[in-house]
């Protein structure tokens, strides 16, 4: 398997975008 150079980016990117959605979906029930 080979790994990407900015593999370590795309799963800091990948995590963050689930925190951030996770926020929103928190923010929108109230």
């Amino acid at each position: 398997m080979v790994i990407p150079l900015d593999y370590e980016e795309t799963v800091v990117a990948h995590y963050l975008h689930k925190e951030v959605r996770e926020e929103i979906a928190r923010f929108s029930r109230g």
